[in-house]
């Protein structure tokens, strides 16, 4: 029979206390990810998080999501985010918060960026002459319908769909 790891640590660390369990975990990690190419050592990350954390972003996968956003402006240049500062949208999130229970703060980061990525040129042809500050609160409002969404099954919409399962 063929001895995986698993069944190794499984048969020789019971009884040997937490210690020795980090410890494994420790070396296959290292091991894993000195191995992998990077792309698939992330996805291999984003795969453990979220088995643990229950699809919703944390401040690390957050940040790296939104970095990724960008919407194109009139003049067909990039604008990348984050458009707004963790402070300003922890502000919008404090006050809108009890409309989108079971998100946390992180959710509604990435999901208020990924709104004004994604409708951006839309906002601006519908209302070119609205001021910023209207602009933002129909993100805000955007936002909070997008996670508020009746037909989806759990509270993890932005997770998935930003983090699909392939």
């Amino acid at each position: 029979m063929e001895t995986t790891i698993y069944n190794l640590i499984h048969t020789h660390s019971e009884g040997k206390g937490v210690g020795i369990m980090w410890d494994s975990v420790k070396t296959i990690s290292d091991a894993v990810e000195a191995s992998m190419p990077k792309d698939a050592a992330e996805k291999l990350k984003r795969d453990l998080y979220a088995l643990m954390c229950g699809g919703h972003f944390n401040e690390y996968f957050a940040k790296d999501a939104v970095s990724k956003m960008y919407y194109e402006d009139e003049n067909g240049e990039a604008r990348y985010a984050p458009y707004w500062t963790e402070a300003a949208v922890r502000e919008l999130y404090e006050s809108h918060k009890g409309e989108i229970e079971g998100y946390n703060f992180w959710d509604f980061f990435v999901a208020l960026h990924f709104v004004a990525s994604n409708n951006h040129a839309l906002i601006m042809r519908w209302f070119p002459d609205e001021s910023s500050d209207d602009r933002e609160g129909r993100y805000v409002e955007m936002t909070i319908n997008y996670l508020c969404d009746a037909d989806w099954p759990t509270k993890t919409k932005v997770w998935d769909n930003l983090n699909p399962a392939k």
